[in-house]
């Protein structure tokens, strides 16, 4: 919450429903919890499955009227995913930039009104370049 104290001697009240730096930091906790980069055993599917209702849970409740203030910590998972990626596939060791410049244009290409699907994500596996898989939320 902020004060603001006029020179006329009147005041004013501003709040921003966001999540707070408290629960943000709770949620970062939980996602260290879950050891995401060493289940390079699990598939994308499983991690999918395994992290949405969290993820859309903690969404629909701290982002309902301030969403920007979600996007350091979703950067954080992408961090995460993108760890997750380089272990899993042993042709991205040692490409980290690559595999940065693979997951920067399939976010861009998602993030466009041509989201790719399933289908092309799979075939985007098979390729030499691998972008980092996401949990997006939608709302």
């Amino acid at each position: 919450m902020l004060v603001n104290v006029y020179s006329c001697g009147q005041w004013d009240v501003n709040f921003s429903p966001a999540a707070s730096a408290e629960a943000t930091r709770a949620f970062r906790r939980e996602l260290r919890r879950w050891h995401l980069p060493t289940r390079s055993d699990t598939s994308l599917e499983d991690l999918s499955r395994m992290c949405n209702p969290v993820l859309r849970g903690w969404v629909n409740y701290d982002s309902r009227f301030y969403q920007s203030a979600l996007y350091p910590t979703f950067q954080h998972l992408a961090r995460i995913l993108m760890r997750w990626a380089l272990r899993k596939y042993q042709r991205l060791r040692g490409h980290q930039r690559r595999a940065e410049q693979a997951w920067r244009y399939w976010l861009r290409r998602r993030s466009s009104k041509r989201a790719i699907g399933w289908e092309t994500f799979q075939q985007l596996l098979q390729t030499d370049v691998l972008p980092t898989p996401t949990i997006v939320p939608t709302i």
